[in-house]
């Protein structure tokens, strides 16, 4: 349409001083603030019992200008924001600090949050999962599938740290129903160690209980230490075969050759703290109808996937007093858990440990098959689980 004259003069300046003014305001509202110096980080384990409480002390975030930062934490099972710190204050808010998790399985997030006046905040979330060990709470339908006729269940055993185990009688042994989760308490108040043996999933000793620990060679060879409750022992070559051939009728005679068609009657269709979160990540031979194939838990082993881990020593310094010499504690890095799981083999005539490494067995969900492998004696992280010969 044409515009004709001054008229259309007036309303094309006045148009483009409109236009001009909605430019401002648009720019005003976009301004952008300057950023925190830093990057945001509090400690939280990922594994955390019930009713646990930890303490949430942010750090790492510091003011351009040198001024006081101002710290807020929430979580998702709490209706509001917890004031840490106050902005330009010196100190934390010491009763704001320590959060108790629910009494309820199940995951949930902790988030904190660094702001200061005219500068962009920033926020760091962590999440923690609330474990239970007790039956038919974290770990749910552990013997199921269970054939007690054929695999009678043992007397059942106690470690020296008071943990209590089921038990079942394969062949000419008897053996623990789930992982050793022994970290020599008593060896310990004797001065024996310094540090627990063997060290829990996740670094999180509430997870101890539910996976058992992860040990490496030279803890469950040593006599000093002797992991097994009294009387009990890491299964040998010879022992491994000896289930091997009772689950299989008797097929194998190579005590360091991988045990076919086995893994499944091993193996517990667990679920991990919720309904229909199975442990075992599926695969076709899982529910095939093979010859000894599929997951049927008949010999109440009951194998759950912990994978297995890598584990070093490592310095851990005081940030609250820089000159204190650091604490040397045992740390592992993890790897495979829902679709692996290995087990410790102890030497005998049939399988000497080859120089720096050692024998281990392992399921992977790929294949129905108990296979073996060798590993570092020093760093290796695998499970165990003690046997006892038959009377």
């Amino acid at each position: 349409m044409k515009i004709a004259g001054n008229t259309g003069k007036i309303l094309l300046i006045a148009a483009a001083v409109a236009a001009m003014a909605g430019c401002k305001k648009d720019d005003d509202e976009t301004e952008t603030l300057p950023s925190l110096s830093g990057s945001l980080r509090f400690n939280v384990e990922e594994y955390l019992g019930k009713k646990a409480t930890v303490v949430i002390e942010p750090t790492g975030v510091t003011h351009p200008e040198g001024k006081g930062i101002g710290y807020s934490c929430s979580a998702s099972w709490l209706d509001e924001s917890i004031t840490l710190k106050e902005e330009g204050s010196d100190s934390f808010i010491e009763e704001n600090k320590t959060l108790t998790l629910p009494d309820e399985i199940g995951t949930y997030t902790i988030s904190c949050t660094a702001s200061a006046s005219g500068y962009y905040s920033t926020t760091s979330t962590k999440y923690v999962t609330v474990v239970d060990p007790a039956e038919n709470e974290t770990l749910k339908d552990m013997q199921k599938g269970y054939d007690s006729v054929t695999y009678p269940e043992g007397a059942g055993v106690t470690d020296r740290d008071g943990n209590e185990y089921r038990t079942v009688t394969i062949g000419q042994y008897e053996w623990m129903a789930s992982n050793l989760a022994y970290k020599g308490k008593d060896l310990e108040e004797a001065g024996t160690i310094t540090d627990s043996l063997g060290i829990a999933y996740a670094n999180c000793d509430a997870m101890s209980d539910i996976f058992g620990r992860y040990y490496t060679w030279e803890e469950i060879s040593s006599t000093e230490y002797n992991i097994c409750p009294d009387g009990w022992e890491v299964p040998d070559a010879g022992a491994w075969m000896d289930m091997a051939n009772t689950l299989s009728g008797n097929k194998f005679t190579d005590a360091i050759a991988p045990f076919e068609r086995i893994a499944g009657k091993m193996m517990v269709d667990a679920q991990f703290n919720a309904e229909d979160n199975f442990m075992w990540e599926y695969e076709p031979w899982m529910n095939s109808g093979m010859e000894d194939g599929g997951l049927s838990g008949v010999s109440g082993l009951a194998v759950i996937p912990c994978g297995f881990a890598s584990i070093s020593l490592q310095g851990i310094y005081d940030t609250s007093d820089p000159d204190k010499e650091p604490e040397t504690v045992k740390v592992g890095s993890f790897d495979s858990a829902f679709s692996y799981a290995a087990f410790w083999v102890a030497p005998d005539a049939g399988s000497a440990a080859d120089g720096d490494k050692a024998y281990y067995r392992y399921i992977h969900n790929m294949t129905n098959s108990l296979q073996i492998n060798s590993a570092p004696k020093d760093s290796f992280g695998a499970s165990v689980r003690c046997v006892r010969k038959n009377p």
